[in-house]
Order: structure tokens, then C-alpha cells, then sequence
């Protein structure tokens, strides 16, 4: 039954722009890696989708991922959720107030837009837990509280994203800001440096509230933004409301991007555009899409999803980010909606410090 759902899926993204008015950017493809990611046609299919198209783009046959993401799977998924959303309500302890830190987001604790919106979400932040990492995972009541399952599953859920970021990485990204570079022996750009962003890459698990009106700012589940990073990861349970939409400079419209069973969706970030430009000269350049979580009206209800953020590594210099790179991507993209654009990056000295004062401007709590 799911492969005769997922083939209907396949064909409707395949003619949906035919039927649509807007541009052809407006359906992500769907793309199949039972093989890898070393045919070169599956290279040129993901290059395609972030480069030439929207930015984003679904993955299917992905391994433990895309099984996590079948309707077989889901009950499971969301009771692990459930359960790890109310012991991290009921156990101040592990509330985070802090910048990219570790542990539970209470509602209404951050907004990428504070002036603008009110996002009705709650949410849970856990990274690496190896014992070199920079910050400790924060679980609520020492363990006690959860079942035995639940750590364990989440450190193998972070684990299998950082293989698939580190697949699609070195597979498709890193070669392809190699070539034809004036910067080809910069270590900076390798795999094995990407690889090192684990320290600070981050998952989040988020339960999208219904919305209430009970705020004087307008109510979203997550405010127009575009990530910050090199690659985010996303995973929305088969049966969640589509409440993720991407929005299409050229239409100035929103689209929505729907759950898909058995696929995780993939966008390009900030840093991998800027990065195409310093080693490209702007030619052929990935495209950071703008998106929100569009949670309440039609849209409304409860929705849960597992967003991964891939970073460089901490240590990585900004001296390649000249402003004047910066300038040249402004275009349809403004710091309301909390980009990487607009600022004066002989501020900071390396990724890490940059990355911290982002995180920063996003919270709300104290």
C-alpha cells in the first residue's frame, strides 16, 4: 500500500507544475538513493533541485530515515515525542534560556522574528553526546522519567543524520564547490572538515501547539526564515497537517512542502550559498529558500516534526566571507527574516562565534 502511495506522490510531483500557474520551482522533486548517491544523474538531480530550482527537495529510500517516516512507524515516533515533550514541561531543570544550548524549549520560548510573530511551538534540543562535544545533551529528570528506549533511540536518530549529511556532503556538495575554484586546496572546503561540524550540529523535536489567539502578535508555528547553516534535514511524520511552506520569490507566493510517507525533506542553508559564491563568483549558486510553518487556520492542529541543522566546523575562519560576497545575494532576502545577509563579518573570527550570536537573537526566554 505505501509503495502504491508513494508512486501516486511521485506522479503528482512529476505534473504538478504542468497544472500549476506559478513557475516549475513550485513542487520539490522527489528523489530516489536506494543506489547512493554516486550515479552521477542522482548528483546532477540534487544539484538541480538547489541550485537551479527551490532549494529543497524530498529524499526517498534513505534507510532508517525514510523508515522512521512510514505510517508503520509513526505511532511509535510520536508516543517517544509525547512522552519526552511532558517530562521536559514538568522538569524545570532541563528548560534551556540559553543561546544553541541543550534541552527544552518552553512555548512561545523563541521567535525568529520577535517583533512580528508568536510561534506556538514547544521544543527539545539534543546534539552529539560524545564526551568531546562543547555542550551536554540535557534530558529531563536524570532519565528517571522516560522510557529506557527513548535516550537511546534519539542518539541513533542524530547519528544517522550526520551520516546522511555526511553522504550528500561528500557525495555532492563538497566536489561540486571544488570545481573550478580558485580556492580548490582551501582544507577548509573538504569533507573531513564538514564531517567536524558534528560537534555543534543540532536536532530539534518540535510539537507545534494549536494556535489560541492568546498572543498580541500574529501566531505561526515558526516566523519566515532561512537556515543558517550548510544543509537542514527534515522530518514530518506521514499523518501531520502540511503546515511547512516554502515561499517562491518569483510568484510571491507560499507553497506547501507536505509530508511524503517514507521521505525526509532536504534544504541548502545560508552558509552553503555564500560558500558557492566565495568559490564560484556567483556563477551557478545554491539557493537558501526561504520557509515558515504556516500552523494555525486550516493548517491548525497538532504537528510534530525533527529538524537537523549541519554546521562547518566551529574552528572554520570567516576570512573567505568578504561583504562584499554578502552584498550580492541580498537580492529577495531581508534581515527581518533572520538570514545570514546584512552583516559585518569582520566581527567574528570563525564560525563558531557567528553561529552563537545567530542563535542568540532567536531567544526569547529568560
Amino acid at each position: 500500500m505505501n509503495r502504491i502511495l508513494l508512486l501516486v506522490l511521485l506522479l503528482l510531483n512529476l505534473i504538478s507544475p504542468l497544472l500549476s500557474n506559478s513557475s516549475c520551482e513550485v513542487a520539490p522533486p522527489i528523489i530516489d538513493i536506494a543506489d547512493g548517491i554516486s550515479e552521477t544523474t542522482t548528483v546532477s538531480a540534487i544539484l538541480d533541485a538547489t541550485i537551479n530550482k527551490s532549494g529543497v527537495l524530498y529524499l526517498t529510500n534513505c534507510g532508517y530515515l525514510c523508515d522512521l517516516m512510514s505510517i508503520e512507524s509513526e505511532s511509535a515516533f510520536d508516543d517517544n515525542l509525547r512522552t519526552l515533550f511532558a517530562a521536559g514541561r514538568s522538569d524545570n531543570s532541563s528548560w534551556s534560556s540559553q543561546m544553541n544550548s541543550r534541552g527544552y524549549i518552553k512555548e512561545g520560548g523563541e521567535s525568529g522574528v520577535r517583533s512580528k510573530f508568536y510561534e506556538v511551538k514547544e521544543g527539545y534540543e539534543f546534539g552529539s553526546s560524545a564526551p568531546s562535544a562543547p555542550r551536554r545533551n540535557k534530558w529531563p529528570g536524570h532519565f528517571s522519567s522516560l522510557p529506557s528506549s527513548t535516550v537511546p533511540s534519539l542518539d541513533r536518530m542524530f547519528e544517522e543524520l550526520e551520516d546522511l549529511k555526511n553522504l550528500l556532503t561528500s557525495k555532492v556538495f563538497a566536489p561540486y564547490l571544488n570545481t573550478d575554484s580558485k580556492k580548490t586546496n582551501d582544507p577548509l572546503l573538504q569533507p573531513e572538515d564538514w564531517e567536524q561540524g558534528r560537534s555543534i550540529d543540532l536536532v530539534r523535536l518540535f510539537n507545534y501547539l494549536p494556535c489560541d489567539d492568546s498572543s498580541d502578535l500574529p501566531e505561526l508555528g515558526s516566523s519566515p526564515h532561512t537556515d543558517w547553516g550548510l544543509i537542514t534535514i527534515i522530518l514530518q511524520p506521514p499523518s501531520s497537517p502540511t503546515a511547512l511552506e516554502l515561499h517562491h520569490p518569483k510568484t510571491q507566493t507560499w507553497e506547501p512542502v507536505p509530508p511524503i510517507p517514507n521521505t525526509v525533506v532536504v534544504n541548502a542553508g545560508d552558509f552553503l550559498e555564500l560558500l558557492s559564491y566565495v568559490n564560484h563568483d556567483s556563477r551557478s549558486t545554491f539557493k537558501s529558500p526561504l520557509h515558515r510553518v504556516q500552523h494555525c487556520g486550516a493548517n491548525g492542529g497538532a504537528r510534530k516534526s525533527v529538524v537537523f541543522f549541519s554546521y562547518p566546523r566551529p574552528e572554520m575562519s570567516l576570512k573567505l566571507i568578504q561583504n562584499d560576497i554578502v552584498e550580492q545575494i541580498k537580492s529577495g532576502k531581508t534581515d527581518d527574516h533572520n538570514t545570514l545577509l546584512g552583516e559585518d563579518y569582520s566581527k567574528y573570527s570563525t564560525f563558531g562565534e557567528w553561529i552563537d550570536e545567530k542563535w542568540s537573537g532567536v531567544t526569547v526566554q529568560t
